[in-house]
């Protein structure tokens, strides 16, 4: 690989013998060795082993690199060197060692036109299915009604192609800064191109939207689409929405960003963490994962441009080349292409897709994006001035895309209390209601213990009914008064649920009767022993000892 990057320097050469290392002279001989070879004298051993241990592998193992050259990069052939290359394989015809290299590359050559039809990609599990949140007709179709998760993905099938479209030959040597670019690296500026886009788009649609309940509700979008492109690998596209999010024109918005739902939050946090300090946490992570992923193409190309504005093609002083400049170039481009080789299972939905790409905001400033950063400046200065609360605006959409939410699933299959309730046509907001309301009805007949019921008329036999009919009746406890007003039998559809089971009353015991074993019985409490009979003689008091007591003893002597 590193030799096919470098090689195209070597092919302006072919007329400069000393230069290309095919053509090796013969070392220096005398008058009376030349005069010798051509009287029919047999070439000396040192010269013989010159040939075969020198000439012969250097010769083939150029004829190797061409051959793997034509093999897998046929697209570096222009037609000027195309003509060259023949010219050069036609000379070789001559030599019987190397004919059959050269008419090998020669029939490369003529293959090279073909189509190369590229093998489907098998995959060993089914795709997920696609996910459809308010619409499916293309002219409704907007970034409230497209579902954020499928939004995510055809992004990704987008630039994964883009991606995988990319060619060594059209970094080499920064042609995408050349004035030929436009025939150079066709592929590198269609990513470019399509990555400005999508970062216009995310600024432009924030901004430009004056109400201030329908601008959160376009950032909370974007940056659910922010956190499915994360999963999904796609670091290209988290770069494109972050650098919106970030830009100066947006990141000014305190009032749109204040009330944000913590997830949204965390998945802003992750991917500042993730493409902040040099880049050091992606980079870790991209060399983690597997593949398919789509890696930040600036990075690479920010890459290639320092090495080529640092370092020399041709050594100084000198006409070798300067091979250390072709390595670092070649790993980068290695990199580049070690994740162009897996595809994503996913399924292609061309609508979106077309909605995506037909996204083109700097086409109205004439591709001026100076233009477009001060018009997005100016818009965020109105819509939020500073130090004053957010200018007032109607609303410009439906209701329902503000309210109705998509699901936050990003793959296998739905959970069960998605699909009740949900018709093939949208989901009833009755039907889900009374789903939800028997749900926490039935929790919480789970959650309380079963209490027997006690018909009102019967009263406890503990209480005197008059006492219970002169006392005030509690108020019922009513917990839950939509479940009762919505389980009652009026409610269509769903029956009333069931009541607990009556737990079985215990029959009552007849009292222990203490036994000998049991030891002498307990005395009774202080308070209830009768008072102690009166003194002897004293007045007022007839009352007899109680039984079971001792007489009053005689007070002492003096």
């Amino acid at each position: 690989m590193q030799l096919c990057l470098f090689l195209r320097h070597v092919l302006v050469f072919l007329d400069r013998p000393s230069v290309f290392t095919f053509r090796i002279p013969n070392p220096p001989t005398t008058e009376e060795e030349e005069e010798a070879f051509r009287l029919g004298a047999k070439a000396r051993p040192w010269m013989r082993r010159f040939r075969t241990e020198y000439v012969q592998p250097v010769q083939l193992r150029v004829m190797n690199v061409l051959r793997h050259w034509v093999e897998h990069h046929a697209y570096d052939f222009d037609a000027g060197m195309e003509a060259t290359l023949r010219e050069f394989l036609r000379e070789l015809h001559s030599k019987q060692r190397m004919r059959k290299w050269s008419e090998s590359i020669e029939r490369l050559l003529d293959r090279r036109g073909q189509v190369n039809i590229q093998q489907p990609h098998v995959f060993d599990v089914e795709p997920p299915s696609l996910e459809y949140h308010l619409t499916r007709d293309a002219s409704d179709m907007n970034i409230y009604t497209l579902h954020p998760i499928e939004v995510a993905r055809q992004l990704t099938l987008l630039e994964s192609e883009m991606y995988r479209a990319v060619r060594p030959s059209e970094l080499v040597g920064s042609k995408w800064t050349k004035d030929e670019k436009e025939t150079l690296s066709p592929n590198v500026l269609r990513f470019i191109r399509h990555s400005t886009n999508i970062t216009t788009w995310v600024n432009c649609s924030i901004v430009e939207t004056a109400n201030l309940e329908e601008r959160r509700m376009v950032a909370q979008r974007f940056v659910e689409v922010m956190g499915a492109l994360l999963e999904l690998n796609n670091f290209n596209g988290v770069i494109e929405i972050l650098s919106a999010l970030n830009s100066s024109a947006v990141h000014r918005l305190e009032h749109t960003f204040t009330d944000m739902p913590r997830r949204h939050a965390e998945v802003r946090e992750k991917a500042d963490m993730l493409m902040g300090n040099h880049m050091k946490k992606y980079k870790e992570k991209l060399k983690a994962i597997n593949p398919p992923c789509v890696p930040f193409m600036g990075d690479y190309l920010t890459q290639i441009l320092f090495i080529e504005q640092g370092l020399k093609d041709m050594i100084p002083n000198s006409d070798c080349i300067n091979f250390s400049k072709r390595r670092k170039v070649a790993e980068v481009t290695g990199e580049i292409q070690q994740y162009q080789n897996q595809p994503y299972n996913l399924i292609q939905e061309p609508t979106i897709q077309a909605f995506v790409l037909a996204q083109d905001p700097l086409s109205s400033v004439d591709g001026d994006s100076t233009a477009m950063a001060t018009r997005l400046h100016k818009a965020s200065l109105e819509i939020e001035p500073r130090k004053k609360d957010p200018t007032q605006a109607p609303r410009t959409v439906r209701d329902n895309w503000l309210r109705e939410k998509p699901r936050p699933r990003a793959s296998g299959k739905p959970p069960a209390k998605q699909t009740i309730g949900v018709s093939s046509g949208g989901s009833s907001t009755s039907d889900i209601r009374r789903v939800s309301v028997h749900s926490t009805a039935a929790a919480h007949a789970e959650e309380t213990p079963p209490q027997p019921a006690t018909p009102q008329s019967a009263t406890p036999q503990s209480v005197s009914p008059q006492l219970v009919a002169d006392q005030p009746a509690p108020p019922p406890i009513n917990r839950n008064e939509k479940s009762r007003d919505s389980l009652s039998p009026s409610s269509p559809g769903l029956p009333p649920p069931g009541l607990p089971p009556r737990p079985q009353s215990k029959p009552s015991l007849p009292p222990k009767t203490p036994s000998p074993a049991d030891g002498p019985p307990k005395l009774p409490p202080r308070d209830a022993q009768p008072p102690l009979p009166p003194k002897p003689g004293a007045s007022g008091s007839h009352s007899s000892p109680s039984p079971g007591y001792p007489a009053a003893l005689p007070s002492p002597r003096r």
